[in-house]
């Protein structure tokens, strides 16, 4: 879920804008800056059909978002939160989450009913038909000119296991834009990122090769790589793998972290200042 990539010229016109966007504005220094946010929470049952123990699906919104107050740096902030999370456009954050309930609801009956029709008499599969879909966020303005957002996603749709997920967004506070990391890292970064993170993976589980890692769980039948989720702290930033990415589900997540200055030859010379 992520914006449309732009070229590599464009994304380092976009990245120099954002430096003197955000350089100081009304005299304050990006630190400073701050967006005012509002919360909308929204929850629902819903029945899959009229019987008394009927299978139920529970949706459970707990949303920020930018209030009016922030202009347009905020709409652009609200609008990529809510075109990732759930795929609409031109919509503010309450009617985003009523329109996406409503949605996820009428989904619900309209696939599971022919499904549960058939296993009505079984009641060793009455649970696989029980639903729920719970978001929550979380905001961070407190490392220097980034907004962290997170969200933390659990359901359960029918399976043994329920998925957890965080999916985490940095923004520009004086614009709002998303930093993505083609904006903030240089050309060509992946190749030297994948291998950082790979020698970092292996000093964190304390193996000396790949046999030895993949032995732990890690990285079986595939090859490690740079991952969309990445939380820009003060002083460094955090790669965050979700469970079942690159190990098993029950080891849960796994955190990478890199100072600036260990990232310093792979950032674009607008990020050289952190």
């Amino acid at each position: 879920m992520r914006l449309v990539n732009m070229n590599h010229s464009k994304i380092a016109i976009f990245s120099l804008l954002l430096l003197l966007m955000s350089s100081c504005r009304d005299g304050k220094s990006e630190a400073d800056e701050v967006m005012t946010f509002k919360r909308v929470k929204m929850e629902k049952t819903i029945p899959l059909n009229n019987e008394k123990d009927s299978p139920k699906c529970t949706v459970f919104l707990d949303m920020y978002y930018a209030s009016d107050e922030d202009g347009e740096p905020g709409r652009r902030l609200n609008s990529t939160i809510i075109s990732d999370l759930f795929n609409f456009y031109g919509e503010v954050m309450p009617i985003a989450c009523e329109r996406f309930i409503k949605n996820f609801h009428e989904d619900y009956i309209a696939d599971l009913t022919p499904l549960y029709n058939q296993d009505r008499n079984n009641p060793e599969r009455r649970e696989w038909y029980d639903y729920h879909y719970v978001v929550t966020t979380d905001v961070d303005q407190g490392n220097g000119p980034f907004i962290n957002y997170i969200i933390n996603l659990n359901c359960y749709e029918g399976n043994a296991i329920e998925s957890n997920q965080h999916i985490i967004m940095n923004f520009d506070k004086a614009t709002g834009y998303q930093l993505e990391a083609d904006s903030i890292f240089a050309k060509g970064y992946k190749p030297r990122l994948t291998k950082m993170l790979l020698t970092a993976l292996m000093q964190k589980m304390e193996v000396e090769n790949m046999n030895e890692l993949r032995a732990l769980g890690y990285l079986k039948n595939m090859q490690m790589y740079v991952p969309e989720n990445f939380l820009l702290g003060s002083d460094n930033i955090t790669f965050v793998f979700n469970p079942s990415e690159i190990a098993p589900m029950e080891k849960g997540s796994t955190e990478i972290i890199f100072s600036y200055q260990q990232l310093q030859p792979l950032l674009r010379s607008s990020f050289q200042h952190l």
